[in-house]
């Protein structure tokens, strides 16, 4: 059997990474840039996750981010250190090669391809919305669909033909994106917060009123919270080009992470502060930010073209990003044959994966077209993150127990023993978190249930 071949991923990813041969990729990643693409995906989430989890959760969406920020804790801290383990591409799929074998594996990286392909969809999906504050065709299904399909059109178009970006455009839009929801959080603190009506609008299960969600509401509306968190995976697929990677991997993760939950709880918070559950999720559904910034007393003339421009920009950007991912986990899969070789073919010019990034972007139009909803999108999104999270999870523990002697730059918290082995319980608890949430998919979430499990059933075929 022929040896995988290397490609070109700098001129996709905007990292800069030269062309290498197997031997492996050149380390030139710092924090910045790690934190440019990883907080690209993940903090570009807040554009739309927070309308899809209060339509769920309602007056109690705060607490539904609280309890999946701390499950994202979680599965930060198992990250973190597998990744500094293990620092090459391929994320949950890597670590579950090592710590199982190539089927566990497989569907790990399986899972994380559906998520990637997903994440295409549902930021390109959500770029029409806020351009709609000067296109106001675009706010609704029959101008933002060909609009969607448009935007995927032109990323594909990129990254066929291999232009480069470079991660300091990335990163200034990062800069101006955490900036901007700063502001938003202050100017709402200052002018608009009302504590105790935001506290007693947190109680579950009130009969009779339309702000309180019953508890399997509430579990909805955490699952929809755990969108933003495949942004991680980001980072861990780079994790093969990072300079010392055993301190800046987790160095960058726990920064996105902060950064992520202060914009996640200081945004929420002034959300519901202007705004009830079911005016956010009647008006405002696929750009809640714009609705947080319309209902500003101050500044909220100024921040609106500004917000709209910029949250169209980071959404494109995490789409572009998941296109990206997509194509460096294909890569990976590639190099251990758990692929077809067509998939790993390159162009003959653009030294592009071409096949690759034609399916992941036809398979994402796809998508768009047979959702035509952003909760369709969310709960099949869903079904892939959590079983990759939980796999992550279930190889770190497998880790510790199969091979305690492993060199680990970074350890997990809070262990406990089980016999000889050491078990971290951020893992157990993450473990128990992502599984929950990935049953409620298949229980309650019928089209997120049936497309994950063909696309699983797709995937083995094709492993076969």
């Amino acid at each position: 059997m022929s040896e995988p071949k290397s490609f070109d991923f700098s001129e996709a990813s905007g990292a800069h990474v030269p062309v290498v041969d197997r031997g492996g990729f050149h380390r030139r990643l710092r924090i910045p840039q790690l934190f440019a693409i990883g907080y690209g995906d993940v903090g570009s989430s807040i554009y739309y996750a927070l309308g899809v989890t209060t339509l769920y959760a309602l007056g109690a969406a705060p607490l539904a981010l609280l309890a999946a920020g701390f499950v994202f804790v979680c599965t930060v801290f198992t990250y973190a250190e597998l990744s500094a383990a293990m620092p090459e591409a391929g994320g949950s799929c890597s670590f579950a090669r090592h710590a199982f074998n190539d089927l566990v594996s497989f569907i790990a990286g399986w899972a994380l391809l559906l998520d990637y392909i997903v994440t295409i969809a549902i930021s390109a999906y959500t770029v029409g919305p806020y351009l709609g504050y000067f296109y106001p065709v675009l706010k609704t299904t029959l101008g933002n669909i060909p609009f969607t399909m448009g935007v995927i059109g032109l990323l594909l178009g990129i990254n066929l033909i291999g232009i480069k970006e470079s991660t300091r455009v990335s990163l200034l839009l990062c800069i101006f994106d955490v900036a901007t929801q700063l502001v938003i959080i202050l100017l709402g603190l200052v002018t608009v917060l009302n504590l105790p009506f935001l506290v007693d609008h947190l109680r579950i299960g009130v009969v009779g009123v339309d702000w309180s969600p019953t508890w399997p509401q509430f579990f909805k509306g955490v699952g929809m919270a755990m969108v933003a968190y495949i942004g991680i995976e980001s980072i861990a697929q780079l994790a093969g080009e990072t300079s010392h990677p055993d301190k800046n991997l987790p160095r960058t993760m726990f920064l996105v992470m902060g950064a992520l939950l202060i914009a996640y709880f200081g945004i929420a918070t002034v959300a519901l502060s202007v705004m009830s559950p079911l005016e956010l999720t009647t008006q405002y559904l696929e750009d809640p930010l714009a609705g947080v910034v319309a209902h500003l007393p101050i500044g909220g003339q100024l921040l609106r073209p500004w917000l709209a421009v910029l949250g169209a920009t980071i959404l494109f950007v995490a789409a572009n990003a998941g296109l990206i991912g997509a194509s460096r986990l294909t890569f990976s899969m590639g190099e251990y044959f758990q692929l077809p070789r067509f998939f790993y073919r390159l162009h003959p010019r653009f030294k592009t994966p071409y096949v690759s990034l034609i399916t992941f972007a036809v398979v994402a139009g796809v998508i768009v077209l047979v959702a035509k909803r952003l909760t369709f999108i969310a709960e099949l999104y869903n079904f892939g993150a959590m079983l990759a999270f939980a796999l992550a999870h279930l190889a770190l523990i497998g880790c510790r127990v199969r091979q305690p002697q492993m060199k680990r730059p970074f350890k997990a918290p809070l262990n406990i023993s089980f016999g000889k082995s050491v078990i971290p319980l951020t893992a157990i608890i993450g473990l128990l978190g992502t599984t929950a949430v990935w049953i409620d998919v298949i229980l309650t979430k019928p089209a997120g249930r049936n497309l994950g499990f063909v696309w699983l059933a797709l995937g083995l075929v094709c492993y076969a």
